[in-house]
């Protein structure tokens, strides 16, 4: 017997989950926890879209009045006087301070005063505010037309409101360019005595000058001998660079010396008219020879005629060569005198003026200051004038487009967006409802709610049976009816608890099995029994023991007393077998409470227990024992430790999690670690979807069964 440690061979089922099982069990359990609130779901929507239905018909219906107004980068002007206040329209801050303006209380007043709107109730005191909060602007980037909009119950005084609105936004407008034009104007006229006042003194300044240096007569032959000057600068360029262009030719004429040939090259010979047509004659002049050889013999008179013009026309051409070659070296040496006279008189004209310059330039200085001053102000006079008629002229660059007009169709309430939003907050708010009453149910729902937190293995998932389904017990379902879903359930139970002897590492098997649950009424009797009759069905012989002193009613299933039982050993030396009764499942064997004791715990601990099982095994391959809940009395914490192995009954829907987790303390303390958890009571539709899930390839039945006890 494994005592200590009761349920160590389930070590390696309870492995933690893979992060995909996780994932799959926490979608199963959100699954689970909509359909069954579905309704509390469905519920929560309802009454959300009803109440947005409700508050949409009781609403009060809200009209939009729009006008839409252009707003120029600059107020028209009038032809030929330009605008003093000059605005950067281009720059958004401009816009930006507009919508303010438009916005603003100062501007809400005047319409408030304009139309008696604090005589209004739903105005009152604070019309000027509500009205300023109450403007709307749709502005597109790269578009001066503005919408101006305003929402009230009346349509019409919506109407009214923005088109007093934008009049007066209009009229403040032209008011404020007149103050600019005005204050612009005022001070202009300050400056305007400031600027003629320094007029008359550059005046007086200049006039004194030209006094004391007598600049007048000066001035005048000054202006002559400027020109003279200038003449002369112009003239002697025009030599220096004319020598320039001699030099060049004439250096070429040099490096060609008297060889005529290379002279005739030249650009200044080949450029040359008498050339050419010295050539032409001379080209004649070969083509007669060339003639009178073909026609006379080598002595005629006339052959030695044209040789003679021929030889001529090419002397002719020789000299011409020559003499524009000498006429060029003539003018380099002409040039080069006219510019040395022409250099020498103009540094004399520079000196004589250098001493004129002074003066003269000092002069031109107070006329400079004397023009400029005398320029601004008749600027400003100028200015001034155009301001005292850009006042008189009432402009401004905003401009109504279209005028204020009401919706025919009220703007609010919206009955499909209130009922999509009413939708969507009823599925959020639903969702929300049904998760919390997800966590605060404290009631266990699903396998994993014990499974995960606690590290129990599942070792059956057994479904909810209804009274009309089958004529006998619950208890005895793997006996009278081994073809039900019930009875599969019990046989897995079976199945895991057999693999747990096979893996028991003592070697000595698992004999002993207490069955108990952290509460009254979650099914540990019925499958207690269930669990014994699978393991007598294998041909192990099996001992039944009802340990629940506090309600014993496994006897009655079996159809037997409990005159005799496990109260009758531990209180008396009669034999095991004195208190042993046999039941109709073959190798199995039934022992009852016996007669209820005054302190059953007392008993359960004592050592004639010890003896009992002791005794028990040595006849018996399978010891099951239904003990009473844990958390109702302590007789199975007695005795757990002495077991090979424990088994935890939860009923869906009944046990709390609480209550497991005080059961696993307890157990913790004593050093038990149960074997695993058996699932009792599923509902039909929750067991027959982990039936599913877990064998894909089979259904539930459909007959049904009684609930288990």
């Amino acid at each position: 017997m494994v005592t200590g440690s009761a349920g160590g061979g389930a070590d390696a089922r309870s492995a933690p989950l893979s992060p995909a099982e996780a994932a799959s069990v926490q979608l199963l359990e959100l699954m689970r926890a909509f359909v069954s609130r579905i309704w509390i779901f469905l519920g929560v929507i309802a009454i959300v879209v009803a109440a947005s239905v409700y508050h949409t018909t009781q609403a009060t219906r809200i009209y939009r009045a729009t006008a839409q107004v252009l707003i120029e980068r600059q107020a028209q002007q009038v032809r030929g006087i330009d605008d003093p206040v000059q605005i950067d329209t281009q720059d958004i801050d401009y816009y930006n301070t507009q919508f303010t303006i438009l916005r603003s209380t100062g501007l809400a007043e005047r319409v408030v005063v304009a139309l008696n709107l604090q005589d209004r109730p739903e105005f009152g005191e604070s019309a000027a505010d509500i009205v300023a909060a109450g403007i709307l602007l749709e502005y597109t980037k790269n578009n001066r037309v503005v919408e101006v909009s305003f929402e009230h119950p009346d349509p019409n005084l919506a109407a009214q409101i923005i088109a007093k609105l934008v009049e007066t936004y209009e009229t403040a407008s032209i008011e404020r360019r007149k103050k600019t034009i005005n204050t612009l104007g005022e001070e202009m006229g300050k400056e305007v005595v400031d600027v003629k006042k320094d007029m008359e003194e550059s005046e007086r300044a200049l006039t004194r000058f030209y006094e004391e240096h007598a600049l007048l007569l000066m001035e005048e032959h000054n202006n002559g001998y400027q020109k003279v000057v200038e003449e002369m600068s112009v003239q002697l360029a025009r030599d220096e660079a004319e020598l320039v262009r001699l030099e060049v030719l004439a250096a070429q004429v040099e490096a060609c010396g008297n060889d005529v040939a290379k002279l005739a090259g030249l650009r200044a010979v080949t450029e040359s008219a008498a050339v050419y047509y010295m050539r032409m004659e001379e080209q004649r002049a070969h083509e007669e020879v060339e003639a009178a050889r073909q026609k006379y013999q080598k002595s005629h008179p006339s052959l030695a005629a044209a040789e003679a013009r021929a030889n001529e026309s090419s002397a002719k051409i020789e000299r011409e060569i020559r003499f524009l070659a000498g006429g060029i070296l003539l003018q380099r040496e002409a040039k080069r005198e006219t510019v040395k006279k022409g250099r020498l008189t103009y540094e004399s004209l520079r000196t004589n003026q250098t001493a004129k310059d002074g003066l003269i330039m000092r002069a031109d200085s107070l006329r400079r200051v004397r023009d400029s001053k005398r320029t601004l102000h008749e600027t400003l006079l100028q200015r001034i004038k155009e301001t005292k008629i850009s006042s008189n002229i009432e402009t401004t660059n905003v401009h109504v487009l279209a005028p204020a007009r009401p919706t025919k169709d009220p703007v609010r309430p919206n009955l499909l967006k209130n009922l999509m939003m009413g939708l969507l907050i009823g599925i959020f708010m639903g969702g929300a409802a049904t998760m919390l009453l997800e966590k605060l149910d404290n009631r266990v729902r699903t396998p994993e709610d014990v499974e995960i937190p606690f590290g129990i293995p599942v070792l059956a998932v057994v479904p909810e049976r209804r009274p009309e389904s089958s004529a006998g017990p619950v208890a005895l379902t793997c006996w009278q009816d081994d073809r039900s879903q019930v009875a599969e359930s019990f046989r897995q139970l079976r199945a895991g608890v057999l693999l747990a002897m096979r893996d028991d590492k003592d070697g000595g098997g698992l004999r002993t099995i207490l069955v108990t649950s952290p509460g009254p009424g979650e099914g540990k009797t019925c499958s207690a029994v269930n669990l014994a009759i699978t393991l007598a069905q294998t041909g192990a012989k099996t001992l039944f023991i009802d340990m629940d002193f506090h309600r014993s009613d496994a006897h009655k299933l079996f159809g037997l007393d409990r005159d005799k039982g496990l109260s009758t050993i531990l209180t008396s030396d009669i034999q095991l077998a004195q208190a042993v009764q046999p039941t109709t499942v073959p190798f199995l064997d039934f022992m009852a409470t016996g007669m209820v004791p005054p302190q059953p715990a007392s008993l359960l601990g004592s050592g004639r227990m010890k003896w009992v099982l002791e005794e028990a095994a040595r006849f018996y391959s399978r010891i099951v024992i239904d003990s009473p809940p844990m958390m109702a009395v302590t007789d199975a914490t007695m005795v757990a430790p002495q077991m090979d192995a424990v088994i935890l009954v939860v009923r869906q829907g009944k046990t709390l999690k609480t209550a497991v987790r005080r059961v696993m303390q307890t157990l913790a303390r004593i050093g038990v670690k149960p074997l695993g958890m058996v699932f009792n009571g599923v509902t039909a539709r929750l067991g027959d979807f982990y039936f599913k899930y877990h064998h894909p390839s089979y259904t539930m039945e459909e007959e049904p069964v009684h609930r288990a006890q």
